[in-house]
């Protein structure tokens, strides 16, 4: 997926769905933002704030959807790609203490992504 000019990828067994969601459509309820899915309010990140990078301004977004545990939320990024099967690979020591990642893979022709780790993105957003 890309968010801004960043690209990243998410373990497909932490993903249940994606959705295409509009800005208008997204709620904030006690200074989250929340989206109505199938009955049930979703917690949702926008992982462009996150990271505090530039994302895109179009209004729309995709939402990914993934859980760790009993926690489910929707990523917000600006595209999605689809599906690789990757290895990923340790930050190793230097990079360790850098928290929402669970490594580093090589896609393409030596294009290096980093694989997010969901418990620590949704532990860090503060997501109860």
């Amino acid at each position: 997926m890309r968010v801004g000019s960043e690209k990243f990828a998410v373990p497909l067994t932490s993903m249940t769905e994606t959705l295409v969601v509009d800005d208008r459509d997204i709620q904030t309820i006690e200074w989250k933002e929340v989206y109505y899915l199938r009955g049930e309010m979703l917690p949702m990140i926008r992982l462009n704030r996150f990271f505090e990078l530039e994302g895109d301004k179009s209004g729309r977004s995709f939402a990914v959807v993934v859980s760790f545990g009993e926690k489910r939320v929707g990523l917000l990024v600006d595209e999605l790609f689809g599906q690789h099967e990757i290895v990923i690979k340790s930050l190793g020591d230097y990079l360790d203490k850098l928290r929402g990642f669970a490594g580093a893979a090589e896609i393409g022709k030596h294009e290096v992504i980093l694989v997010l780790d969901i418990e620590s993105v949704i532990a860090k957003s503060g997501i109860k």
